[in-house]
């Protein structure tokens, strides 16, 4: 809801970290294929997250901001296959190139 505040008159916003940190692990979206993350999490929660990439699209062409998406990788998961849910997630963003997945290994 935060960022449907944001207008053109806040001329300072040049990136946005968003934490997703441990929430798809526990899940189990390390072990999805991005393609299938909707199935894997539901109809509404997935299209909920679109919504969330359709609206940091906008951002980020109305504002050149920058993308940065904290996740928790825990030791037992392959750091490549683990940033992977970011982008079925946020498919858009992507796509553009316009994400920076940032992982951090978890002692859980």
């Amino acid at each position: 809801m935060t960022l449907r505040t944001v207008t053109p008159n806040h001329r300072n916003l040049q990136q946005i970290l968003l934490d997703i940190s441990k929430a798809a692990f526990h899940l189990g979206l390390n072990r999805v294929d991005p393609a299938r993350i909707g199935d894997a999490i539901g109809e509404t929660v997935y299209a909920e997250w679109l919504e969330l990439d359709h609206l940091l699209a906008q951002l980020q062409e109305s504002h050149s901001i920058r993308l940065k998406v904290l996740y928790d990788s825990p030791p037992w998961a392959d750091g490549q296959g683990a940033g992977s849910y970011v982008e079925g997630l946020l498919p858009v963003l992507a796509t553009r190139g316009a994400v920076d997945p940032i992982g951090q290994r978890s002692g859980w």
